[in-house]
């Protein structure tokens, strides 16, 4: 029963104007109800019944309702008994040892408060742990606490201590660009914009800010929206006086960076807006990376310090630190360059030029079929020459050849014998050569020389001849017109009869091409009834650098 239930009243005294009041009667009216408090549910107060012929006769009740001057009543309380009353009796509210009793009882004691606090405090919804001592009357509040200069763990239900957030502030804020702008609000202001009290204009990043009014902050889509970067706009109207701090995060800069200690982490990009950006590297900046505009990147290091080291820690057998240059094209093309080094100094005029040069040519890019060359070039009297030259599998001399030099020598030797009677040349078995130049403007030099004879047809001219083919041989306007020939030759004689020679022949083509090319030897005899011979001989294919 809370103490509030019982009410009370000063001066409150009417008469009973119900002709007769049994002894059980559990309402009663009353001459004026008025005087007497106003109840609610679970409201009452005691009154006292007096005959007014015989003042020794009461009756104390309980009054739980009034309405008017109608009393609703609970008979014979606090040790008296229900008895019958009259019109004109006396009912009045007077103080009554049930009274004080109830008072008494509705107020609990030091230990049920305690008890009933503690009750409540059994037990916790949040991380703070709250514990109550019964023995003593105390409340315990324990809030977990981490005290980490890292910040290492991911705890849920731990707070961190002031000196714990400070080392970890110390060793990872670099700088925070943070702008303040103050306002102050006039009546019914909800949107913040333009000037600021200092005279500041305000402009944020969206998303990038928190803002606060007259202390107290204010959620973003909630309390207010930001997303155009010059106003906010508050949900609720501000009223005159009212202070509003909006607080914006700058974007981080490398330029804005003045100092800091230990490790310096990003989680996504980094952007250097200058064209002229430097990062400085070393306690007296003795390595800088410079940002060229429109040209790439410029690393340097004075002292002919190493500017640049790649390490591998790999404990495998696989190759170590890679640098790759990577072409990247959506229509790559035979001869398309991918990827250059240049190596370069001054002359004595302070000009810039190159030393030496190292590239790489794709050749063919067809799926399957890729070829490449890689060129390494020197400066030779002011133009930059190619020296050397890797392709094809092999290092292509003519590169670096002067002219008229041998770069490559095939032959093809033959211990056998070949033979034919046909009026028509056929090739010579084993006197073939095959030959790749290594540029199309090279010279080809093929040589042949063979043991021959043939035999005689009797009062007839025979010749027994021999020829090159291939390339461009015997092609007409190129080095040599015509076929390259040569041979054995005899007027009519005896028949039976043989001739023998040795002979050796040269004959120089110009392919035009460095695709493989192959050269032979052909043979044929002027009459069908001899027979020419071919044997113990070798052919020579000799590339000249032009």
């Amino acid at each position: 029963m809370p103490i509030t239930d019982i009410k009370f009243t000063n001066n409150a005294r009417t008469l009973l104007s119900t002709s007769s009041l049994a002894d059980d009667a559990t309402s009663v009216s009353v001459d004026d109800g008025s005087v007497f408090p106003s109840l609610s549910s679970g409201n009452y107060f005691y009154a006292t019944l007096e005959r007014a012929s015989d003042s020794t006769t009461r009756e104390i009740v309980k009054v739980t309702a009034r309405s008017g001057n109608d009393l609703t009543i609970v008979r014979a309380q606090d040790n008296t008994s229900a008895t019958t009353f009259s019109a004109d009796d006396i009912i009045e509210l007077r103080v009554v040892a049930k009274a004080l009793e109830d008072i008494r009882d509705a107020v609990i004691t030091q230990e049920e408060v305690e008890d009933h606090v503690g009750g409540m405090l059994d037990g916790t919804e949040t991380f703070i742990d709250v514990s109550y001592d019964d023995t003593d009357g105390n409340i315990d509040f324990v809030v977990p606490v981490k005290d980490e200069d890292n910040m290492a763990s991911d705890s849920a239900t731990h707070l961190a201590t002031q000196q714990s957030i400070k080392a970890y502030v110390d060793d990872k804020i670099v700088q925070t660009i943070l702008t303040l702008y103050k306002y102050t609000a006039t009546a019914g202001q909800t949107t913040f914009t333009g000037s600021d009290d200092g005279s500041t204009t305000l402009a944020y990043t969206a998303g990038s800010l928190f803002v606060t009014l007259n202390g107290l902050t204010l959620e973003n889509g909630t309390d207010y929206t930001a997303t155009n970067g010059t106003s906010v706009v508050l949900t609720d109207a501000a009223t005159v006086g009212d202070e509003l701090n909006i607080y914006a995060f700058g974007v981080f800069n490398a330029a804005n960076v003045t100092g800091a200690g230990g490790d310096f982490s990003i989680a996504d990009d980094l952007s250097f807006t200058s064209d002229a950006a430097v990062i400085n590297m070393g306690a007296d900046s003795d390595v800088t990376m410079t940002h060229v505009a429109d040209t790439g990147v410029t690393l340097s290091a004075g002292d002919n310090a190493t500017v640049l080291q790649l390490d591998s820690n790999d404990s495998g057998a696989s190759s170590g630190p890679k640098i790759i240059l990577n072409r990247t094209s959506d229509s790559p093309a035979d001869d398309d360059y991918t990827g250059t080094i240049i190596f370069q100094g001054e002359n004595d005029n302070n000009q810039q030029f190159k030393t030496a040069q190292l590239s790489a040519q794709a050749k063919d890019v067809s799926d399957g079929t890729e070829d490449s060359q890689l060129q390494l070039a020197t400066m030779v009297n002011g133009t930059l020459t190619n020296g050397l030259v890797l392709e094809n599998g092999r290092i292509n001399s003519s590169a670096f050849s002067p002219a008229g030099s041998i770069v490559q020598v095939v032959q093809n030797t033959s211990v056998g014998q070949a033979s034919t009677s046909s009026t028509s040349a056929v090739d010579i078995t084993n006197f073939t050569v095959n030959i790749t130049p290594s540029s199309a403007s090279n010279y080809i030099i093929v040589c042949f020389s063979a043991n021959q004879q043939y035999t005689l047809v009797a009062s007839t001219n025979v010749r027994y001849w021999h020829k090159f083919v291939g390339g461009n041989l015997g092609v007409s306007g190129k080095l040599i017109p015509g076929q390259p020939w040569a041979g054995l030759a005899a007027e009519s004689g005896g028949g039976g009869l043989q001739a023998v020679g040795s002979y050796a022949w040269i004959g120089m083509d110009n392919p035009e091409s460095t695709s493989a090319v192959t050269y032979k030897v052909q043979h044929y005899v002027t009459s069908g009834s001899s027979t020419g011979y071919t044997y113990y001989g070798q052919i020579v294919a000799m590339e000249v650098q032009v």
